[in-house]
């Protein structure tokens, strides 16, 4: 009798709400212990990197804040994909690579002011949704890459790249810049 009522109540409307719920929590806390991180998007121009043209990336203060720390990822990546780099006292490269970088909370977005109105929103970077299992406060980082002939000024490449995580380390940003410069020589395949 009392294993009969046991069995009657472990599978009565409470067990099966039990049996059903405490998997789905159990995966949902097992889950929240994710990092966050999304690879790197990029959206340029259809301009690109002359091959094997010398490039003069604008001279960056060497310290650790962000823009330094980029600079250095660029520069490895160009010199790593065949450009050649001239140094920052060198004038006589023809390409000159200038370059933004920034963090911010991946829920703000950047839009486009003269083409937003009440109506609609021209997002540049959309903000990121929430998702319920993130468990810190996600980072988006955005970087723009811009080559320009010496000479005369023209814009050869101009490509922004972004990505979203936790907390970025320094292969990350070695990844974007890579992903950059990739592009701005063409060898990207490109949506």
């Amino acid at each position: 009798m009392m294993e009969k009522w046991l069995k009657a109540d472990l599978y009565g409307p409470v067990g099966r709400v039990f049996a059903i719920a405490f998997p789905a929590l159990l995966a949902a806390s097992l889950l929240s212990a994710c990092a966050v991180s999304t690879p790197v998007s990029i959206a340029s121009t259809s301009g690109q990197l002359p091959p094997q043209a010398a490039v003069q990336v604008a001279p960056v203060e060497e310290d650790n804040s962000l823009r330094a720390t980029f600079a250095t990822a660029l520069k490895n990546a160009l010199a790593s994909q065949t450009a050649s780099l001239g140094s920052a006292s060198n004038s006589t490269a023809p390409v000159i690579a200038e370059f933004a970088i920034a963090m911010r909370d991946a829920k703000t977005g950047v839009a486009d002011p003269a083409e937003s109105d009440a109506a609609a929103i021209a997002w540049e970077s959309r903000p990121r949704n929430h998702h319920i299992f993130d468990n810190c406060s996600v980072q988006r980082l955005r970087a723009t890459l811009v080559l320009l002939n010496r000479e005369d000024g023209q814009v050869l490449y101009r490509g922004v790249g972004e990505a979203d995580a936790c907390n970025y380390s320094n292969a990350q940003m070695a990844e974007l810049a890579r992903a950059l410069v990739t592009d701005a020589q063409g060898t990207a395949a490109r949506p």
